[in-house]
């Protein structure tokens, strides 16, 4: 490497850099008038509109329902091969709702239950009560490819007393729906059981998925009729955020076993009180961490939907993708470049030189066997010459300067480098002016 050379071989290399630049713009200005300024208008309207709406709606729902927080814990979810399972929000409804429940079970949480369902005129909880998870109601019959196919139906979870009934359809985990599926719960609790007083609680994860009331056989006419009242069919949300099982029912659940803590003193019944808790309020997150997820999924849904439906959307997007994934990372160096040449009017941008394989901006440091380098983009520090290897005073000394860099993402030592990189996330939008004030540490260490 050449760093004794005259000034005016300097400038005729930055009179190159300086023509290579203006190459790479032509390109920038081809693509402005390619699309012209309507196609850029359009783009810009995307980004500052759909997108950014898009963007709001997904910080929105993330913070909400608590999704992507590396520190958080649900033991729930750690059993990974347990929760997605279709029976598993039963069983768990089960053990919450079943007042016999060892621990957990509580005779209040059918009441808040009931009064979740706003049916307290339809249902008695003070009469002898029974939680039955997949109370079977005979077998289901059809055929397929000429076959007769037979397999025994149940209702997820039953709920009865001497004269009524609520019968829950789980759907949490998006299971299919089964042929004539609620009627014949109904017709079953109705004929068989003899209880007339029922209702229905088609319960899914965010609303998404409706019960097929038009799909039912004429055979169950009666029935069907049944389901249009809204005093007899109940559709819930499992994740809602007016009226949801987790933000209601699960929270109105904690909230008298806080009361029962409160109001005793008796140190082992606060213990069962609190592991009843844990258990209802881990449930509770875990829901509200799968709506969140399908909320988000809702929302992408909508945007790629508009952005199909709309040719000027549609192209919008194609050419912010053309600029973001193929022309980004060249556009950039020119910008990091126009912003060095404002900041450091006097210092000229040299060539780029290759060290270990890798294009860089250097510096030579007077008087030292070092160089100050920088890649055009977020990483700069200081590197040896010839490849020699930096002694550990030196490293260490170098490793001080690089740590006054307020804004670096991490400091690191190699063999014959020390760097830092600037970081450049949504949480950091000044990057430009960032990356400068950096250079600016180190050109004045």
């Amino acid at each position: 490497m050449r760093y004794n050379e005259s000034m005016e071989y300097n400038k005729a290399m930055e009179m190159e850099e300086n023509n290579k630049e203006y190459t790479q713009l032509n390109s920038v200005i081809e693509l402005v008038q390619r699309y012209g300024k309507e196609g850029f208008s359009k783009l810009d309207s995307f980004l500052s509109k759909d997108c950014i709406n898009y963007h709001k709606e997904k910080t929105r729902i993330y913070k909400e329902h608590d999704i992507d927080n590396e520190e958080r814990f649900n033991f729930f979810e750690s059993i990974s091969d347990k929760w997605y399972r279709e029976n598993f929000h039963s069983d768990v409804l089960y053990t919450i709702l079943n007042p016999n429940t060892k621990e957990i079970g509580r005779k209040y949480f059918m009441q808040e239950f009931v009064k979740f369902l706003n049916i307290e005129d339809r249902f008695d909880c003070n009469k002898n009560c029974e939680v039955i998870k997949e109370q079977p109601t005979g077998l289901i019959v059809w055929e397929e490819d000429g076959q007769k196919i037979e397999k025994p139906g149940y209702i997820d979870l039953f709920i009865k007393n001497e004269s009524q009934a609520i019968i829950i359809e789980n759907k949490i985990n998006y299971a299919p729906d089964m042929e004539n599926q609620l009627v014949r719960y109904m017709k079953y609790v109705d004929e068989e059981l003899g209880i007339k007083e029922y209702t229905v609680v088609y319960l899914t994860l965010t609303g998404d998925k409706e019960p097929p009331l038009d799909s039912y056989s004429k055979d169950f006419d009666e029935y069907a009729k049944k389901l249009h009242d809204e005093k007899i069919l109940k559709k819930v949300c499992a994740v809602n955020e007016k009226h949801g099982l987790a933000n209601v029912f699960l929270k109105n659940c904690c909230k008298r076993l806080e009361d029962e803590m409160t109001n005793t003193n008796d140190p082992e019944l606060k213990k069962k009180c609190n592991i009843a808790s844990v258990y209802i309020d881990q449930y509770k997150t875990l829901l509200e961490h799968l709506g969140g997820r399908a909320y988000m999924l809702s929302t992408e849904k909508k945007l790629i939907e508009e952005i199909y439906s709309d040719g000027e959307k549609l192209k919008a997007a194609e050419d912010f993708s053309d600029l973001w994934w193929y022309r980004k990372q060249e556009i950039l160096n020119e910008i990091f470049k126009n912003r060095f040449r404002e900041k450091f009017p006097d210092r000229i941008l040299p060539s780029k030189e290759n060290i270990n394989g890798l294009p860089c901006y250097i510096w030579k440091v007077e008087d030292k066997d070092y160089f100050l380098y920088w890649d055009g983009g977020v990483y700069m520090g200081f590197c040896s010459q010839n490849g020699k290897q930096l002694s550990d005073e030196t490293q260490n000394k170098l490793l001080k300067q690089i740590c006054r860099i307020p804004l670096r993402e991490g400091e690191y030592k190699e063999n014959t480098w020390v760097y830092c990189n600037i970081k450049s996330d949504s949480e950091n939008p000044n990057l430009f002016e960032n990356v400068m004030n950096a250079l600016e540490i180190l050109f004045n260490s």
